[in-house]
């Protein structure tokens, strides 16, 4: 969950001192603590908030049996599904009704009153748990205009992390030469994307690129004729691209990078976000390709300080044909609801007896292909995709004896 107004997420202490959620209408009318309804007790409701801190990401394996991660789908049925807006208020604790009851901190687990006691942070409304616990986490919203101590925070679910999307070996060098994918555009964060793993994934990979860019790529530059020779066509084709969106001549049908990028959002938003649904990635890869070809003919600039930003929706477009493509094959290849999004299919299961059966999903059987292969996908000139399911590399089984390891680093040998 994110702030929709100043944009942050809502993780950590923001979940852990208990939050009261509550949504209205369109109007602020019809104030609702529309949790209650699908949690049998406070207990159970207000342990699940807790462990939202801890249990960041969104994640389909944490929604049955009231898991933290059905507060997330709740949320987006709340605000897209039935058109309400969904707050944070922290001046007040949750307040019970339907047919549960009003919060108090005993109702907590071991687990999260014993981390709220060691902080210091056992007191009685969640504004003031807050404080305690993290009070910059306090001061950022104020710095930006919202009080917490009045002003309910609108939230929503929202992206924030997308793992993956350029191969990469073991020094992190991708196929393409010279480009090191280290971070989130290189899958090796994992899918459930756990905290830990990703600062290791980034930390680790950082150094092994720089450890072989120092031995292998300390080569002086290619000479410069020979440079451009290589580059000139690119050159040219992109400077009559530039020339052809500069033109004075407007396309009947022209687009502009703007409404290219807000389709995009709407798009994506829509059919590849946490929620999925399988005829409407295959509906939504077909307009994307539409875009696509659109975006070649007819995008149109009103003037050339606008070619930044007319290359990021021409790159954007690509990516979101290229990630549907992906989605469509997973799904084609009996992919169901794993990570961090659903898969909703009418013969799956209720995350709980209380939704309607639209909300019905199944997890990937055990040893799933698609757990066991990863997709690699590629575009070539003609628009031409190819996609091809590899094995996920094995763990190595070698010596690892840190005086000859320390030795082969040493030499740079280890770089062979």
């Amino acid at each position: 969950m994110a702030s929709v107004g100043f944009r942050w997420n809502l993780s950590g202490s923001y979940q852990q001192v208990v939050p009261r959620y509550v949504s209205t209408a369109v109007d602020g009318d019809d104030e609702r603590e529309f949790l209650n309804a699908h949690f049998p007790d406070m207990t159970t409701l207000a342990n699940a908030i807790f462990r939202k801190g801890y249990e960041w990401p969104f994640d389909c394996e944490k929604i049955h049996d009231h898991g933290s991660s059905l507060i997330d789908l709740l949320v987006h049925r709340e605000s897209e599904s039935l058109g309400r807006k969904v707050y944070l208020d922290y001046a007040r604790n949750p307040q019970g009704g339907d047919g549960l009851d009003a919060f108090a901190l005993e109702m907590l687990d071991d687990e999260a009153h014993s981390y709220l006691a060691k902080s210091d942070a056992l007191a009685d409304t969640p504004i003031d748990r807050l404080t305690r616990l993290n009070e910059p986490a306090v001061a950022l919203y104020r710095d930006n205009g919202i009080d917490m101590t009045s002003q309910r925070i609108e939230i929503a679910v929202c992206a924030q992390h997308n793992n993956g999307g350029l191969r990469a070996n073991l020094w992190w060098e991708s196929n393409l030469r010279h480009l090191f994918p280290v971070g989130e555009v290189c899958g090796t964060h994992g899918v459930k994307r756990p905290g830990g793993a990703a600062l290791n994934s980034g930390q680790v990979g950082s150094l092994r690129a720089a450890l072989y860019i120092v031995h292998r790529y300390d080569q002086s530059p290619m000479d410069l004729d020979a440079f451009q020779s290589v580059v000139e066509p690119q050159i040219l084709e992109c400077v009559a691209f530039c020339d052809r969106m500069c033109s004075g001549e407007k396309p009947p049908q022209s687009v502009t990078p703007a409404s290219v990028v807000g389709e995009i959002q709407v798009r994506m938003s829509n059919v590849a976000a946490h929620i999925r649904v399988a005829d409407r990635v295959s509906n939504g890869l077909e307009e994307a390709w539409q875009l696509a070809r659109r975006v070649r003919r007819d995008l149109h600039l009103s003037s050339a300080k606008s070619l930044p930003v007319a290359f990021r929706a021409v790159d954007l477009c690509i990516t979101h044909v290229m990630f549907l493509e992906a989605l469509k094959e997973y799904l084609d290849s009996d992919g169901r609801s794993r990570g961090s999004f659903v898969v909703l299919e009418p013969d799956g299961e209720l995350p709980t007896a209380t939704l309607d059966d639209q909300w019905r999903f199944r997890l990937n059987e055990t040893d799933a292909r698609v757990d066991r292969e990863v997709l690699e996908i590629q575009l070539d000139d003609q628009d031409q995709v190819t996609k091809q399911w590899v094995s996920t590399r094995s763990l190595p089984d070698t010596d690892q004896w840190f005086e000859k390891m320390w030795r082969e680093y040493r030499s740079g040998s280890i770089i062979e």
